[in-house]
């Protein structure tokens, strides 16, 4: 007898559910010195791994919640002359567009609270995508927010050419494993205050 996807497909998501909850509690039991100072060294690791992989444009994130701030290593690959993009978000099934940025710039609150460059900015599409997440594992797997849209995006960028993605996270946000699916897409690198990792596999 063919197994109930449907029910498998309900089974991860509770499993996946119940890892954002504790993961959230993980992530906001952080300090905010233990925060400062993991974004200053993320900013140091994550800038030579990207200038390091030899490629110009590079999208970022703008944080919200309790996320990695990645505003100190954004200005720092802007200071070496790396193009720079956010992300824009439009409804669900389309994957994010990416609209260049430069810190500085102007931002407009969008959609989840997320801040994004005005919609008349460049569209440009990445070499290098820095992940926000809540929860990561050794083998790559990446625990967001539940909406898929760095999936779809990753997805649609891959299908198109060369990408990598990098999480940005803190180290506490590792777990053993992570449940996950075909549309789960993996990260190439991981960065954390204790430096850069490379995904093997």
């Amino acid at each position: 007898m063919a197994p109930d996807m449907r029910a498998e497909n309900s089974e991860l998501g509770a499993a996946k559910a119940e890892l954002r909850a504790r993961a959230k509690d993980v992530r906001a039991g952080l300090s905010a010195s233990e925060r400062e100072l993991a974004g200053e060294q993320v900013a140091v690791a994550g800038a030579a791994l990207v200038v390091e992989q030899g490629r110009k444009i590079v999208a970022g994130y703008y944080p919200i919640n309790d996320e990695l701030d990645s505003r100190p290593l954004m200005e720092g690959l802007s200071s070496q002359g790396l193009t720079l993009a956010l992300p824009m978000t439009p409804p669900a099934p389309s994957p994010m567009r990416f609209l260049e940025w430069m810190p500085g710039d102007p931002l407009e609150e969008a959609r989840f609270g997320v801040m994004t460059p005005p919609a008349s900015s460049p569209e440009l599409d990445p070499d290098i995508v820095l992940v926000p997440l809540l929860a990561f594992d050794g083998a790559g797997h990446r625990l967001g927010y539940g909406a898929g849209y760095y999936d779809r995006t990753l997805a649609a960028l891959r299908g198109r050419g060369r990408v990598t993605a990098i999480g940005l996270a803190f180290a506490e946000q590792e777990m053993a494993a992570l449940p996950h699916d075909v549309r789960d897409q993996r990260l190439d690198w991981v960065v954390t205050q204790a430096g850069a990792r490379r995904i093997e596999g």
